[in-house]
């Protein structure tokens, strides 16, 4: 059983989408529950024949979980519990073992926050003398865990993200989707596709599109994606004086013809751990323009595959568009360059491989059978 804090869409969420769709069904049976939300994610494990629980946790600390992830880890006679992030690691390691689960595995995806409240580290750090297993989904996720939580390092196997690189490209018509969104055939196209939160940094590059406006003027700015945050960067837009050079969206089941047209994509996050937005962009063989934040450096090497700025920066976010905009032959030098990248190390077949074979995934293997042939 999986477990997060929500099954709505995110990248965390997507991965737990992927166990789902890909675990070796001869070794393991699936299911997955939401401390506090379902979504769309979970809508798609259901519609596999998997079960999804759904807790609906109250705002701030809820008592109430513990038991109930008890019972129903009892009831469902659930084996192995991997928790994705603080939330459910603290909920359910310790119920997860009163209830008789025999392998604990925790991943780490991305923290807003290091050093994070003395109160989170100190939990984290004696739950993990709890859990079997301990994942990162990069270095630079693992080099924190170590630096501000004290966990030992051997303790911790750095499992990157990866996303289907078999995965069918678009085949829709790019003018067709051009006039479909009102975007003229001669317009650049810069874009991002994430969630509207305050993690993304969306702000920043709507404070950095007159500058690049005054430059490119026949560019248009897509924003993929929905979020809490909406309404207020529309506002945002509205106030810069943007007019219809910025399209929100909103969800779009479509990203891969998105990606298309795009000419650069952005993602001006504030923190990651290995975001599955910019390996697909990546895959679909568009230069990019990231922030320096989590694992994007090392997921972007700068100057190859793209750019790196610092967060915070519109003005950073201004030159390297530019830049780029300017430069179709470094564009397609790059594009090519960030494809290749993701094949060959950032496949959703070489991160089941590993979860399931190799580091993380062979000691919960060789611990759980053990455990069941004991």
């Amino acid at each position: 059983m999986h477990l997060s804090s929500s099954l709505q869409f995110g990248g965390l969420e997507r991965i737990i989408r992927n166990f789902a769709a890909y675990l070796d069904r001869k070794e393991y049976e699936f299911s997955a529950c939401a401390l506090d939300a379902d979504g769309v994610f979970g809508e798609e494990i259901r519609a596999m024949g998997l079960p999804v629980f759904v807790l609906g946790k109250k705002p701030g600390v809820d008592t109430r979980l513990p038991l109930a992830l008890y019972r129903l880890f009892r009831r469902e006679r659930i084996d192995i519990v991997h928790t994705h992030n603080f939330a459910p690691l603290l909920y359910a390691s310790i119920p997860a073992r009163l209830a008789g689960v025999k392998v604990l595995v925790h991943t780490e995806h991305a923290r807003m926050n290091f050093p994070d409240t003395k109160r989170r580290m100190v939990a984290e750090r004696w739950l993990s003398r709890v859990v079997d297993v301990i994942t990162a989904v990069s270095p630079q996720v693992k080099r924190d865990l170590v630096r501000y939580e004290k966990i030992r390092p051997d303790r911790i196997q750095v499992i990157w993200n990866g996303i289907d690189t078999a995965a069918s490209v678009s085949s829709i018509c790019p003018s067709d989707l051009r006039r479909t969104l009102g975007i003229a055939p001669e317009d650049h196209i810069v874009g991002g596709c994430c969630r509207l939160t305050a993690q993304k940094g969306v702000t920043y590059l709507l404070q950095a599109i007159p500058g690049i406006l005054a430059k490119h003027p026949n560019t248009v700015f897509l924003i993929v994606g929905d979020g809490d945050l909406r309404g207020e960067l529309e506002r945002t837009a509205a106030d810069l004086g943007l007019g219809d050079r910025v399209i929100f969206t909103g969800f779009r089941p479509d990203v891969a013809d998105l990606l298309s047209i795009l000419d650069v994509y952005v993602l001006p996050s504030l923190f990651e751990g290995t975001p599955l937005g910019l390996l697909e962009a990546m895959l679909a063989r568009k230069a990019v323009v990231a922030t320096r934040v989590g694992s994007n450096s090392e997921v972007v090497k700068d100057g190859m595959c793209g750019r790196l700025v610092e967060p915070r920066r519109p003005d950073q976010l201004c030159d390297a568009i530019s830049s780029l905009l300017s430069s179709p032959g470094e564009r397609a030098r790059m594009e090519a360059l960030a494809c290749e990248r993701v094949r060959s190390l950032f496949s959703l077949d070489r991160m089941m491989c590993e979860y399931e074979d190799q580091s993380a995934g062979h000691q919960l293997r060789t611990r759980c059978k053990a455990t069941l042939a004991g």
